[in-house]
């Protein structure tokens, strides 16, 4: 089973004292860095959708981008939500390379990322439009790649998708027949309503990721057991491809 997730606005390059890898889609990063090199501050606002004090930050850490092992390691790059409660500094050596097999990060940059691939600090959204003349939006710039790229890696063809829908939807439309992709969605009991909070549900996923992770999950089955933070499987409500998970907020 691959488990794939969002990656996060917030970096940092940072390094584990374990070996990296190379990301897999080079040739088209460095084709999209060129793009965004080429940018000047009024472009990054319009195109990025950002304000002047993040287009200069942007432009600043563009200028740091390398395509080399010197980046840091993807899995404590990414410092968002998913990853800060995916609590990888209590993670051993085999977790993390039980997680280069079976946890992969979308990237609108990258494509798709592994856990040790080295990375530099970026920003680019999936939803990014009109890049270039040539680029006018990014779902159809990396087209099924990042799917396939997935499949190549899978031998069971089961996937768990803990990504947003912005970035589910660059692997969703290219899945097969053969496939099988299981969305875990969490609910939020809050004043007798249910209700999806998106801060909490990326803390839920990450903290899925990891249970994913460092209990070498591999049946489906086996994720109606999480029970993180009080989260409750809800086998009434949950199809074969969507598991339902409620807790009731204290």
């Amino acid at each position: 089973m691959i488990v794939f997730v969002s990656p996060a606005k917030n970096m940092r390059k940072k390094d584990l004292a374990l070996s990296k890898t190379m990301p897999q889609f080079l040739p088209e990063a460095e084709e999209l860095y060129e793009y965004l090199l080429q940018m000047n501050d009024e472009d990054i606002m319009n195109i990025l959708e950002v304000n002047a004090k993040l287009a200069l930050q942007i432009q600043q850490r563009l200028k740091t981008v390398k395509f080399d092992l010197d980046g840091g390691h993807a899995i404590v790059s990414y410092h968002g939500l998913v990853f800060q409660n995916m609590h990888t500094q209590d993670w051993s050596k085999q977790d993390y390379l039980y997680a280069q097999d079976h946890l992969r990060i979308l990237s609108a940059f990258y494509g798709v990322v592994r856990p040790l691939d080295a990375i530099y600090p970026y920003r680019l959204e999936m939803q990014t439009k009109h890049l270039s003349d040539r680029i006018d939006n990014l779902y159809a710039y990396w087209n099924d790649a990042i799917m396939r790229n997935l499949r190549n890696d899978n031998d069971d063809h089961i996937y768990l998708n803990l990504a947003s829908k912005e970035y589910a939807q660059a692997v969703i439309p290219y899945l097969m027949e053969n496939e099988r992709c299981i969305e875990a969605q969490f609910c939020v009991m809050r004043d007798g309503k249910r209700k999806v909070l998106p801060t909490i549900a990326k803390m839920a996923r990450g903290k899925m990721a990891a249970y994913v992770i460092q209990n070498r999950i591999q049946n489906p089955k086996d994720l109606q057991f999480f029970h993180e933070d009080g989260w409750q499987f809800i086998e009434s409500e949950s199809s074969e491809n969507t598991f339902v998970y409620v807790k009731v907020e204290e």
